[in-house]
């Protein structure tokens, strides 16, 4: 709520504090212009930290292939994952791991 910088996004979101989404939202885009907060931010998907300055907030171009979705953890988020199953009897069995940021 305290950055202005956000009050013209309508493409992108939070996810709690921790989980930026930031989808292609055009029929074949591959790039997309993500705003980010001033903070750290990780790919979800390598774990590597976004080459930005991140003192600032700024926009960064993504390349976004058409089977993944650009998603980016805060630095200090910690993200429960537990690999899905079929059934919640199923889903029981599998552990949990932690996604650290």
């Amino acid at each position: 709520p305290e950055d202005t910088n956000t009050s013209f996004l309508d493409t992108q979101f939070l996810w709690g504090n921790g989980l930026l989404i930031s989808p292609a939202v055009e029929n074949k885009q591959r790039k997309v212009d993500a705003y980010f907060p001033a903070d750290t931010w990780y790919n979800y998907w390598t774990g590597v930290q976004l080459n930005r300055n991140h003192s600032i907030p700024g926009i960064v171009q993504l390349d976004t292939p058409l089977n993944q979705m650009n998603l980016h953890i805060r630095g200090g988020t910690i993200i429960p994952t537990q690999k899905p199953a079929t059934t919640t009897a199923d889903s029981r069995t599998n552990g949990y791991e932690l996604i650290i940021a």
